[in-house]
């Protein structure tokens, strides 16, 4: 099997796409591609009109194209919330105007708050700030679990994830060992149980994660720019976001302490929050992150049996 050709931004089309978002002439003068994008190759403009600068995704999938999904959920959090995420110029998918499926908008200042070198309390300040960011969002509630569009919804939330850990876990049976796979199996048979009860479908972001996270430096020190990439976006269980904020370390003590000041944990989440990690363990080692986290399938499965038992 022959892998796809990449994608590759000229400056001709570059240009084509923004004089068709600008309604006139303009001159790109500079392309830079960005690290992090893992379904989409993404590029930062920067051309001589405001504003002078605009990040643009390419797709060359057919049918599977996500952009068109990314822009429907960036616009409906704008319409419907107040956390901070780019703006949409354009999006097209005719291939009329470049040979590609793209999607057009706003660069947020700084960088991503992986690229980031924060001290602890410059980093303090942008765990408050998400904090602030996320219970906003999660103030958003649905009449049901499933997405914004709610043409597929469910009442019971274990009727919307338990499938996906299903899933996962039948995913997995090439990348274990047999005895692996059945702690595996008696890991995800207690999950049903473990969360038959759950919050208000909540609006999550579900991708939360330092890549996503975008920071600046101002005069008085770092901020939280906004969120990227909000693909997921959907009514679920809000533990299923907290736990992935902890399942990679991308928050620690002071995002807690400002969230739970207003928002309080459920008594039981430090148990909950392994089948979330489960679920966010597998997807990554399917999509071939590698051993570190089949690794992490494997402890975290034996985590949840041992706590089931204590």
């Amino acid at each position: 099997m022959t892998e796809p050709a990449p994608i590759n931004l000229t400056l001709p089309h570059a240009t084509s796409l923004l004089a068709q978002w600008l309604g006139g002439k303009v001159r790109c003068h500079a392309i830079t591609a960005l690290k992090g994008g893992i379904c989409s190759p993404v590029f930062r403009l920067e051309f001589d009109r405001p504003p002078h600068s605009a990040v643009v995704k390419l797709q060359d999938a057919g049918e599977d194209d996500p952009l068109p999904r990314e822009r429907q959920r960036l616009d409906y959090l704008h319409e419907h919330t107040r956390l901070p995420c780019p703006h949409v110029y354009l999006q097209d998918d005719s291939r009329a105007i470049v040979p590609y499926s793209f999607l057009l908008m706003e660069c947020l200042p700084g960088v991503n708050l992986g690229a980031a070198q924060l001290r602890p309390d410059q980093r303090q300040v942008v765990e408050r700030e998400l904090a602030e960011a996320l219970l906003e969002l999660h103030s958003h509630r649905g009449r049901a679990f499933g997405d914004i569009e709610g043409k597929s919804t469910v009442s019971k939330w274990t009727d919307l994830f338990l499938p996906d850990l299903e899933e996962g876990k039948q995913d997995m049976v090439e990348f274990l060992l047999p005895s692996e796979l059945v702690e595996l199996d008696r890991a995800v048979a207690l999950a049903e149980e473990a969360l038959s009860t759950s919050g208000e479908p909540t609006l999550i972001h579900n991708d939360v994660w330092a890549g996503n996270i975008m920071v600046h430096e101002r005069g008085d020190g770092w901020h939280l720019s906004g969120l990227l990439d909000p693909i997921g976006l959907k009514y679920a269980e809000v533990e299923k976001e907290l736990a992935y904020l902890q399942a990679f370390e991308t928050v620690g003590a002071a995002f807690f302490d400002a969230y739970t000041s207003h928002r309080p944990l459920r008594e039981g989440f430090k148990f909950r929050r392994l089948f979330y990690w489960l679920e966010t363990y597998m997807v990554h080692v399917w999509l071939g992150f590698g051993a570190e986290f089949r690794d992490r399938v494997v402890e975290t499965s034996r985590q949840v049996v041992a706590m089931s038992r204590a």
